[in-house]
């Protein structure tokens, strides 16, 4: 399970993503979605969705939490 974690996360993240832009797009801007609006929107939350992964540390497998557009600069 621990290893399959990231993976389930991704896609929780994605989802939890992808339901409110399209309920926003369906509902409020009376948009009918096509497949090519969901195939736009799915692109759009790849990047925008965290990353996660296992990482190996002295004190044992952490999980690492990556976003793409993090600016963290020292």
């Amino acid at each position: 399970m621990k290893k399959a974690l990231p993976y389930l996360l991704q896609i929780l993240c994605f989802i939890a993503l992808a339901l409110p832009i399209m309920l926003f797009a369906k509902f409020i801007l009376q948009i009918d979605l096509a497949s090519w609006h969901i195939a736009i929107i799915a692109a759009l939350i790849t990047l925008i969705a965290p990353q996660f992964k296992n990482v190996e540390t002295q004190s044992g497998t952490k999980l690492q939490v990556k976003w793409r557009f993090n600016s963290a600069r020292k």
